[in-house]
């Protein structure tokens, strides 16, 4: 395993550009990880080699180890966790054991719920507090529907498996190689599967996540070396390349909105998309190694390596910190516009926002926002690259507080 390294997005109060949105901070076990889950803004956890398991629970200013149960000999691959108590991490001995733990008191105490030989687990999710996958090298997919009390086997054929990632129980996405990359699609919890039309110069991948229900993205490696990005708009059934991507390898992808994207790659650097995909941009530049994970919640978005860096404005541009009186809602500048508009809004006390946008026939078309936002006045930037001509309506949710705006799209 390569080591990695750990950043963390810690934000100035204001919204800034390009790489002085990163600030460095301390990995304080100097080891390799692995993977990186933050609960919300404040809790995280990361785990890697030699047992590691780091917990922050400020943002991760700071981070403290927390890996009693565990032996040091376990490498782990992936942590996740349903909320503040309860969480999973998979790893094992290399590749010739993999391992299952669970804690039910915030990371303090680990069990192990899992032990198999013959292969080494590399990803895990959760779709509720029941049911789960875990999938590694060897084509080895394993399914809890009870809390990871038991684990139970789910065939797939494909030599070497990547990634997991359900949209609920029954629909569940795959990645892995064998002769090419694959991506496998089931709608009934693994018992069948479905191979997806991938393009072909996928070599392999190396993750695949979903924005929506009918949206996702899937990164890896193609044939000659080169990264390669694809996406699905019809929920798995077929992926398309996204030509913008360029150069490196990305490694694990998390989104802000549907359009707006980071990813980790391996030239050490963090990439951002703004408009679902088309156009790609570096935000940061790590040394001595490459991230291989990525998280992002409420603002706060944390990538896993062998250094550590914060930075809370990944997509979100607070305009002021001073406590607005009220709730509101601005209209959109420029309106019309075409592609890009701007949406300032103030929030008073700590609520949970929604800010979405909707079509004429009251279909929903974009969620820009839809998480806790603390007392302040922000702006929210909309690409409608992706949408047709037209009258469009933005909304407001926060508190009992509900406002519709319209705005005017021209192509």
């Amino acid at each position: 395993m390569n080591r990695l390294l750990l950043a963390i997005i810690l934000s100035l109060c204001t919204y800034t550009t390009a790489l002085a949105q990163w600030v460095p901070v301390t990995n304080p076990q100097n080891k390799a990880l692995h993977s990186v889950f933050f609960i919300n803004s404040t809790t995280g956890f990361t785990c890697g080699d030699t047992a590691t398991v780091l917990k922050s629970t400020n943002g991760g200013s700071s981070w403290f180890s927390i890996n009693s149960g565990i032996p040091s000999s376990v490498n782990l691959t992936d942590i996740a966790f349903l909320d503040l108590n309860t969480g999973y991490c998979t790893g094992g001995l290399g590749s010739i054991s993999g391992k299952i733990y669970k804690s039910t008191n915030g990371g303090v105490n680990w069990v192990q719920k899992y032990d198999t030989n013959g292969t080494g687990f590399r990803t895990l999710f959760f779709v509720n507090a029941n049911t789960g996958w875990v999938v590694g090298a060897g084509g080895v997919i394993k399914y809890t529907s009870n809390g990871g009390d038991s684990w139970l086997p789910r065939d797939v054929n494909i030599s070497s498996l990547t990634d997991v990632y359900a949209l609920s129980e029954d629909t569940v996405f795959v990645s892995g190689f064998g002769s090419g990359g694959s991506i496998v699609k089931s709608t009934n919890g693994g018992v069948n599967w479905a191979f997806t039309s991938v393009p072909g110069d996928f070599a392999d991948f190396k993750f695949v996540m979903f924005v929506n229900s009918s949206t996702g993205y899937a990164g890896g490696l193609k044939f000659g070396g080169n990264g390669i990005m694809g996406k699905t708009t019809n929920k798995g059934l077929n992926w398309t390349t996204l030509t913008g991507y360029v150069s490196a390898t990305p490694y694990e992808a998390a989104n802000v909105t549907d359009d707006l994207v980071y990813v980790v790659r391996t030239d050490d650097t963090v990439s951002v998309t703004t408009d679902g995909g088309i156009t790609w941009s570096k935000q940061y530049a790590q040394t001595g190694g490459f991230d291989k994970s990525i998280s992002v919640k409420n603002g706060l978005g944390v990538t896993a390596g062998r250094n550590l860096a914060i930075n809370t404005t990944v997509g979100i541009h607070i305009l002021s910190s001073e406590i607005p009186g009220d709730f509101s809602l601005k209209q959109n500048y420029p309106n019309p516009f075409n592609p890009s508009t701007s949406i300032e809004f103030s929030v008073p006390q700590k609520s949970f926002v929604k800010l979405i946008v909707y079509n004429v026939l009251g279909q929903e078309v974009k969620t820009l926002l839809n998480e806790v936002k603390e007392p302040a006045s922000y702006k929210v930037d909309f690409s409608a690259i992706s949408l047709p001509s037209g009258v469009y309506f933005y909304k407001l949710e926060a508190e009992g507080f509900i406002e519709t705006k319209r705005m005017i799209l021209v192509k």
